[in-house]
């Protein structure tokens, strides 16, 4: 208790509220908004398009998200990553942070929701900027993927 009384009298209230404030507001200090619960859960593929074309991610590939996790398994991998979100934006921004033997990255998204499915765009690397529009034309290098979410009872049987 004496230890956040110092605190206080170190730091005027003024600023104590204004640092609040900027934390609060930080888009990416955490996924506000019913966003997060609503991505939480599996996803099944329904499509995958890149280059203009239908592109394959072989069969029962899914799409795990819990709070802290996004878990991709297909064609007998598996990749994890961390996630943050900014629904605030329009559209709105997913990065998803890979780490794959000595080497980092971030994948830079955009989502939307599409009743009880998912469409996210992405670029082919990370290093190129964060896609604008939801498309995957010949050229563009992006990738548009359709998720449905499957029901609970079915990720419990899975153990996921």
């Amino acid at each position: 208790m004496l230890a956040g009384h110092r605190l206080q009298m170190l730091l005027p209230n003024s600023y104590c509220r204004f640092l609040a404030l900027v934390i609060a507001s930080c888009p990416f200090a955490d996924a506000r908004g019913d966003d997060k619960e609503q991505l939480m859960g599996t996803w099944d593929y329904v499509s995958v398009t890149y280059d203009g074309k239908p592109f394959d991610v072989g069969d029962r590939a899914t799409i795990t998200i819990t709070e802290h996790r996004w878990t991709i398994r297909r064609n007998k991998q598996i990749i994890h990553s961390t996630w943050k979100i900014d629904a605030t934006k329009s559209p709105k921004h997913l990065n998803q942070v890979v780490k794959r033997e000595k080497v980092t990255f971030t994948m830079k998204s955009i989502y939307r929701f599409d009743g009880n499915r998912l469409v996210l765009c992405e670029r082919d690397h990370p290093d190129k900027p964060r896609p604008e529009k939801f498309t995957a034309k010949r050229g563009d290098g992006q990738f548009l993927i359709v998720l449905q979410r499957r029901a609970k009872n079915s990720q419990q049987e899975e153990g996921r």
